[in-house]
């Protein structure tokens, strides 16, 4: 019950909603709690998890598009340890986007004819992508709409399970508005004070302080293909 109300900006209710939500990072952040109960170790064990968990994210992921086990490895190592996930070490769900990676696997495995394990695969994981951070979130929305568009074009009338993918959109939308409503409810607040809005310089959002010339080359020749 206590979610929103960290204690950061303390005394300021519910203080989580003046920043980025970070609660997957936090979720993956509770098997090196319960077992050490050390705040250094749990932070450590968050972020190896999260860094173990793209990895798998992405190589089951191409697996699932090339059946090529060594497509998947090679993919899931190079997104793992991308600069832009690695190099935010004091802000590690900046780059967390490992559960839209996991949301493209469900969303293809559901348009294909599965079923409720899909479904609600892809609930899930859409959730965790909302709680994580604003960035990636807003990756995902580039990134996910055109997939979306795709994966419509491309289903199969005769195995796409309807009821299914009802379900997926009601949760997914549902996850959506529990998530950031408490965040949409704080827009104008401040604590007291000026508040400056700072944004990224456009050199930021290219290589190679995003990510590398290689692995850019390699999705640009994955669009042109």
């Amino acid at each position: 019950w206590r979610l929103l109300d960290p204690g950061t900006c303390h005394p300021a209710r519910d203080a989580l909603r003046f920043g980025h939500p970070a609660l997957s990072l936090g979720l993956l952040g509770v098997p090196g709690a319960l077992v050490s109960g050390d705040p250094v170790a749990t932070y450590v064990s968050a972020v190896v998890l999260q860094t173990l968990l793209a990895a798998l994210a992405m190589t089951l992921l191409v697996w699932d598009w090339t059946r090529s086990v060594a497509a998947g490895l090679v993919a899931g190592l190079l997104y793992a340890f991308l600069p832009a996930k690695t190099g935010y070490a004091l802000y590690p769900f900046h780059g967390d986007s490992a559960w839209l990676v996991l949301c493209l696997f469900f969303a293809r495995r559901l348009f294909a004819g599965g079923g409720a394990w899909a479904a609600f695969g892809l609930v899930a994981s859409a959730a965790l992508q909302f709680a994580a951070s604003f960035y990636p979130f807003l990756a995902s929305v580039c990134l996910g709409l055109p997939l979306l568009a795709w994966l419509v074009v491309e289903r199969n009338p005769q195995t796409l399970r309807v009821r299914w993918l009802a379900v997926a959109v009601v949760g997914v939308s549902l996850s959506a508005l529990l998530v950031f409503a408490p965040f949409l409810g704080a827009r104008g607040s401040v604590l007291g004070g000026r508040v400056d809005q700072v944004f990224a310089s456009p050199d930021l959002l290219w290589p190679p302080r995003l990510t590398s010339w290689p692995c850019s080359l390699l999705a640009l020749a994955g669009l042109l293909l």
